[in-house]
């Protein structure tokens, strides 16, 4: 699938790939050291409330520009959260925008809403969806592998308020990191324009 998509640059787009993730007081195991001979533990609070976060990686075929929004709170997102975050990205966005979502149920009622918002605007909405089970394809998943698996592997916070600065503190330097934000493309096999 190429990214350089002819669509895209002739509308002048930008398009953007959008998912949501949750972290939580568990934390995500990752091989770790030990003296030998004991096994390591991890004592953390037994909460299985999420830290949710919902992102748009977005790419500008005129400008070859990446960047990575996103927005996070104390519990799932829902249809009327996951619409004001996409209304919140094509109202920044000084292009008409392309949002590529999976098939999560809660888009469905947030992407109706959105097109009704911008319906009898200048800025032109397009939605297209990605296949079902096919995470892969969306290079947002390398963003949550990169700070779930790397940057917040075996992390133990206390509290909720902790995890939600600490998740935050990780994605921060990601938003304009253009070479991480193209290798999550390269990731997810999707060729960008050079």
């Amino acid at each position: 699938m190429g990214i350089s998509s002819k669509k895209a640059l002739r509308c002048n787009e930008t398009i953007a790939f959008i998912d949501e993730t949750a972290f939580r007081l568990t934390p995500t195991f990752h091989r770790t050291w030990a003296p030998m001979g004991e096994t390591p533990f991890v004592e953390t609070e037994s909460s299985t409330d999420p830290v949710a976060v919902i992102s748009a990686l977005t790419y500008t075929p005129e400008t070859g520009d990446c960047e990575l929004y996103f927005r996070s709170q104390q519990d799932h997102f829902d249809g009327d959260s996951i619409y004001s975050f996409l209304r919140d990205v094509a109202e920044f966005r000084p292009h008409n925008v392309m949002f590529i979502l999976d098939n999560l149920p809660a888009h469905f009622p947030a992407v109706a809403q959105l097109r009704d918002e911008f319906a009898e605007t200048a800025t032109e909405v397009a939605v297209e969806w990605l296949p079902t089970y096919a995470p892969e394809l969306n290079p947002t998943e390398f963003v949550w592998r990169e700070s779930k698996y790397v940057e917040l592997a075996n992390y133990t916070p206390k509290d909720l308020d902790i995890l939600q600065r600490r998740v935050g503190q990780s994605l921060t330097p990601k938003q304009n990191h253009q070479s991480f934000l193209r290798s999550c493309f390269d990731f997810a096999e999707l060729e960008l324009r050079k």
